[in-house]
């Protein structure tokens, strides 16, 4: 679903209308950077938490996290977070390209220096305003053998992706999700943090998620974030999250030879480019937490890097509305 007209569209979805071509419109230097950042905005994040705050000077762009939306149970150390903040690289490195600018990254700060913009119709920045998790049924058919090559291109020296289909492996991974989703959900605090980001379907909240992101009506989301509190409801729709997985054709485990910081966001970086070449190739996508020990995972998978992201890969019918976003002025410093 998709908002009908720009004037009709609430103002915590209003970063999503960006117009890409209002660039070329722009002539002072620092605004040119700032329009860079709305790209930066549509990341994802855990639990939709948008961690991050953006600071301009001369030609650099320096990515800091908003310690105020950190997940003191879910991501006690930041990794997560991390995760999330190098999604935001990614995006502003691909618009980077589009409109001409040569890039040099250094952590998370990015550097400007002017080269000739891209001529590119199919370009990765069109997909950035167009991407968006999917969590529903996905149908059996496998994506294309050309985007599961494009997939491949992005293993580095410390970022490796494990593409899975066979169904015995498909089921072993389900087995332990399953099982690290019910311990999660154990938890009271996790679910008390988790509650805290859940949000109606008429939310006017520019942060967390939607009763409509996880397939819920608009009046069983005025309830979600209470039962959530009160019950680890993994006992009622785990089976049911177990055969959506069920059903999904292509699992990608992104796993990084380092477990710190600078791996992180390296592990989002890549992230976002499968997440916008998804989107790209008409594929939907859904991505989840993997257990905080990995080692059954790395069994299954015969890898010694340590797992970081789960993403679900297929396509569907089914075009689910985008989460709430803050705008540029909020995270501007």
């Amino acid at each position: 679903m998709t908002w009908p007209k720009k004037s009709s569209m609430p103002n915590n979805y209003a970063s999503w209308s960006v117009s890409i071509q209002d660039f070329w419109n722009i002539t002072d230097e620092r605004e040119k950077l700032c329009f860079l950042v709305r790209f930066a905005i549509l990341a994802p994040s855990t639990h939709n938490s948008q961690p991050w705050k953006f600071h301009i000077d001369n030609n650099t762009i320096t990515i800091e996290p908003d310690l105020s939306r950190a997940l003191r149970v879910s991501d006690p150390h930041n990794r997560h977070l991390l995760i999330s903040l190098g999604c935001a690289l990614e995006n502003i490195l691909i618009a980077a390209d589009y409109y001409g600018y040569k890039t040099t990254v250094d952590g998370l700060k990015v550097t400007f220096s002017k080269s000739n913009p891209s001529s590119d119709k199919n370009h990765l920045i069109f997909s950035i305003p167009q991407r968006r998790s999917n969590r529903n049924a996905y149908k059996t058919r496998m994506p294309d053998g050309a985007f599961q090559q494009v997939l491949s291109k992005l293993n580095s020296d410390n970022v490796h992706l494990s593409l899975v289909s066979d169904s015995e492996k498909k089921s072993a991974i389900i087995d332990i999700l399953s099982k690290s989703r019910f311990l999660a959900f154990s938890n009271p605090a996790f679910r008390n943090e988790l509650a805290d980001y859940k949000r109606t379907n008429l939310t006017h909240s520019p942060t967390g998620m939607p009763g409509f992101t996880m397939g819920f009506s608009t009046l069983a989301s005025f309830f979600t974030s209470a039962v959530i509190r009160l019950v680890n409801i993994m006992k009622f729709i785990g089976k049911n999250e177990d055969r959506l997985f069920d059903a999904t054709p292509l699992f990608c485990i992104v796993s990084s030879k380092d477990n710190d910081q600078s791996a992180w966001v390296s592990i989002g970086r890549a992230v976002q480019r499968i997440l916008l070449e998804a989107q790209r190739h008409g594929i939907a996508s859904a991505v989840s937490a993997v257990p905080p020990v990995p080692q059954a995972l790395q069994n299954i998978l015969g890898i010694q890097t340590r797992p970081q992201l789960f993403i679900r890969l297929g396509y569907t019918d089914i075009i689910p509305r985008h989460s709430p976003r803050l705008s540029t002025k909020n995270v501007m410093i």
